[in-house]
């Protein structure tokens, strides 16, 4: 099943080319944007459209309108409501984008702080271009949603060189000078296995979704093996399957097929395992259809279960088991992080770690 945007109105779409066109710095701070006039004409929209777009800009922040002179391009370091700008960057899908986002809200001052929200929806050459453009536009802080150093390397020179305030969610770039919100890795594994030593499952297999140097893929699969171990359970190393997901960065993302199609030749082939850990719930949505597709119960003959909760509840076709990484949790320790950064405190990266919740 492939994830899909609902139709956005006309003047969301103009107000997402505008902003665009501004962060990739086609107009320049201070320098005015095309007359309502002339956007009208050139994007074949009615005027009261284009007027609700340059709405949704100035609310942004991205620009400031005047009476009779037009609209200009504001500078996201200090917008004309003399609120300072913090730019959130993810390639997220939006679920997770809107619960990051409300947990920022929860801490960022308002009175002091605008926050402006650049999500490329799994595309990862665009959440690169828009991680360069932001620094040039050199906001008072950043909120950055990390994506696979191997997946998806990063200007990491030119972060660290903008002196801007950055805080890390979900991931750890080893040469960033960051600040880190995570969630605990090992604690989510620790909750999983025991779920799963109490509940009698045997018989284990691993599925990640990670290219094969990904640090964070690599600690859940060690994890696993080592506390199902501690109960006198086995993962043995022929049954840790890894997988590329190139379908969960296409237009639109299908984050789940890679997994579906990789189980069905897993099954197709005579592999056994009576219980499969997933390292988060796209695979594990992928895995349970292709189980299903075979003829298979769950989880009388094939047992699933995540060690990372994602927002798949109106896709996945049956309750799974999972741990809850806590992302509003996650986001709200971020924004404390980087208000405290923003306040003038220089002492040195700290790494902050959010325990996960077991949903059964």
């Amino acid at each position: 099943m492939v994830i899909t945007e609902q139709p956005r109105a006309k003047y969301t779409k103009l107000a997402n080319k505008l902003e665009n066109e501004i962060l990739k710095g086609q107009f320049n701070v201070g320098q005015p944007i095309p007359s309502v006039r002339n956007l009208s004409i050139d994007n074949d929209v009615s005027v009261p459209t284009v007027l609700r777009s340059l709405e949704l800009l100035d609310e942004k922040g991205l620009i400031h309108r005047h009476p009779q002179r037009g609209c200009f391009v504001a500078d996201l370091g200090q917008g004309h409501t003399g609120l300072k700008h913090i730019a959130f960057i993810t390639p997220s899908l939006s679920a997770e984008t809107d619960t990051l986002t409300k947990g920022f809200s929860d801490v960022i001052d308002n009175e002091k702080f605008t926050l402006a929200t650049f999500s490329t929806h799994a595309n990862l050459e665009k959440y690169r271009q828009i991680i360069d453009q932001v620094i040039r536009h050199r906001p008072a802080g950043i909120l950055l949603k990390a994506a696979s150093e191997e997946l998806c390397p990063i200007n990491v020179p030119a972060l660290n060189e903008s002196n801007i305030p950055i805080v890390l969610i979900g991931m750890y770039i080893e040469q960033l000078n960051a600040d880190l919100a995570l969630n605990d890795t090992e604690d989510c594994v620790r909750k999983i296995a025991k779920y799963l030593s109490d509940k009698g499952y045997d018989d284990f297999a691993f599925l990640g979704a990670f290219p094969p140097n990904d640090i964070y893929g690599n600690i859940k699969a060690t994890a696993l093996a080592r506390e199902l171990d501690s109960y006198g359970l086995n993962l043995p190393k022929d049954k840790i399957f890894r997988i590329d997901t190139p379908h969960g960065y296409m237009s639109p993302p299908d984050p789940y097929i890679d997994a579906q199609l990789y189980v069905e030749r897993l099954l197709a082939d005579g592999v056994k395992f009576r219980t499969l850990v997933c390292d988060h719930d796209f695979p594990a949505v992928g895995a349970l259809r292709a189980i299903f597709n075979a003829g298979l119960r769950v989880p009388e003959d094939i047992a699933v279960a995540s060690i990372g909760y994602m927002f798949v509840g109106g896709v996945c076709p049956m309750k799974l088991t999972t741990v809850d990484v806590c992302f509003e949790n996650q986001a709200r320790k971020a924004a404390q992080l980087l208000a405290r950064r923003m306040d003038g405190y220089t002492g040195p990266r700290e790494v902050h770690y959010v325990a996960g919740e077991l949903i059964e």
